[in-house]
């Protein structure tokens, strides 16, 4: 990160970003966080020894701050739910859903709920961008309207 923002490190070193997950719906008590620093730190340091002498500093986060920060990381999850496989590709946010647009014209999808989640940093974005740029294509009269039609059959009342 120094070589893109001279504020992340002092010149000459490296920021280091590292995330575990740990069991959804447990209250971690501080001592027990630092234990899993400890832990994933280990994990560094057997396969680059001397990394931890190298530690100027560390922001830990827990999955409580995580969800303080921002109420929609829920349970500290980072990649806007849950990464199982009802949450994933066509499944998610929801079947029928899978893509960028939904049942409202020119209503994109394009937050970590949206395919492919979060992590997949910009994907869901860049999605709806195509999306968007998609509907107003050579073929997006015809587009627009089988997506409707399919729509219509998913959400009928």
């Amino acid at each position: 990160m120094t070589t893109s923002d001279s504020s992340r490190s002092p010149a000459g070193t490296e920021s280091a970003w590292a995330y575990t997950h740990l069991p959804i719906g447990v209250e971690l008590t501080e001592d027990e966080i630092q234990t899993q620093v400890r832990l994933v730190e280990a994990v560094i340091e057997a396969r680059a020894p001397g990394f931890g002498a190298l530690v100027l500093g560390r922001h830990v986060q827990s999955p409580a701050s995580l969800e303080g920060a921002n109420p929609s990381l829920v349970h500290g999850a980072i990649n806007g739910g849950t990464a199982q496989l009802h949450q994933q590709l066509i499944f998610r946010p929801t079947v029928g859903l899978g893509g960028a647009s939904g049942p409202i014209d020119r209503l994109y999808l394009a937050g970590s709920s949206a395919h492919p989640g979060g992590g997949v940093h910009g994907g869901p974005g860049a999605n709806a961008a195509h999306a968007a740029l998609a509907r107003e294509g050579r073929l997006g009269a015809g587009k627009r309207k089988a997506a409707q039609l399919m729509m219509d059959r998913i959400y009928a009342d």
